[in-house]
């Protein structure tokens, strides 16, 4: 059904800078602003293979290793709300969102660190769980620029290396983001389904 690619990339080489486009500013993660990254993921990862909609209690299960200091967000300060409204793509709770004025995530790097797998490994590695950029808002280098500023934290924290997994045959084109900022296959899997 699908193959998979195990990428890292040494942390000893250094990081490029990387602004997101005019407009929008990357941010740390913080946790008045997780909802927000959870409703950016669900936008941004509609189009994927096998990814549902995650309810808040799924989001919050699902980060039990979440790394807060590696994580980055991108905001757009000033959304145009009307045309986000008017488009019929934007979610029923991202509208909710947005007529409320909350804050809206449009790109984010959700990091984590596994103490058994480092352990397994032998050297310190950071990994980064979900990486992702609103529809709407793709070309302009949110994703990029959140995972920079997470690789450059992985690094100052004395991590060796970061990894990831990746679909390879994802339809944002991460591929090519990842080989941007220097991250190399490592390893590879195959999802198999069989019908009953």
């Amino acid at each position: 059904m699908r193959y998979w690619h195990e990428l890292r990339r040494d942390l000893a080489d250094p990081v490029p800078e990387v602004t997101p486009a005019d407009g929008l500013r990357l941010v740390p993660w913080a946790p008045d602003l997780d909802d927000a990254t959870r409703l950016a993921h669900n936008d941004a990862f509609r189009d994927h293979w096998s990814s549902e909609p995650q309810t808040a209690e799924q989001w919050r299960r699902g980060a039990t290793h979440h790394e807060p200091g590696w994580s980055f967000l991108v905001l757009d300060e000033h959304p145009d709300v009307a045309a986000l409204l008017a488009d019929p793509d934007t979610d029923e709770a991202t509208a909710a969102a947005l007529r409320a004025g909350e804050p809206l995530v449009v790109g984010y790097h959700m990091a984590s660190r596994y103490p058994d797998s480092i352990a397994a490994r032998g050297y310190p590695f950071g990994y980064s769980d979900l990486l992702g950029t609103r529809r709407a808002y793709r070309g302009r280098r949110a994703a990029v620029a959140a995972l920079a500023a997470g690789l450059r934290a992985m690094a100052a924290d004395g991590m060796r290396e970061a990894s990831l997994d990746v679909d390879t045959a994802n339809p944002s084109g991460a591929t090519g983001l990842y080989a941007s900022l220097g991250y190399v296959k490592a390893s590879g899997s195959r999802t198999y389904a069989l019908d009953l």
